[in-house]
């Protein structure tokens, strides 16, 4: 996918023990101005329970899979500011989209 995305042959450098043995694998193809971050784990969020709650969001043509809403949530209930700072924001975000799916329904 990230292959289709970027044409940059230096995806083919990562494989998957590497998502599996370390927290995060960088994915940064040299002619972009873009930084991917692969992830297996974060906190007690495995990328099969993420799996499992996955959205799909498109650029470019490249249906790209992420986390949703809820697992993004989960995965900000750490100590760091900025993770606080984000799951205000998020658990706002979902309130809201809750609230307008109640009012199209």
């Amino acid at each position: 996918m990230l292959h289709k995305l970027f044409g940059s042959e230096e995806v083919f450098n990562i494989h998957n023990d590497d998502v599996a043995q370390y927290a995060v694998v960088r994915f940064a193809p040299e002619s972009e101005e873009i930084v991917i971050d692969l992830i297996g784990k974060i906190g007690e969020i495995s990328f099969d329970v993420a799996n499992k709650d996955r959205e799909e969001v498109e650029i470019e043509g490249v249906i790209i899979p992420v986390c949703g809403l809820s697992t993004l949530i989960e995965t900000k209930k750490g100590v760091r500011p900025k993770d606080q700072e984000d799951l205000i924001f998020l658990t706002g975000k979902k309130g809201y989209l809750e609230r307008h799916r109640k009012n199209n329904s």
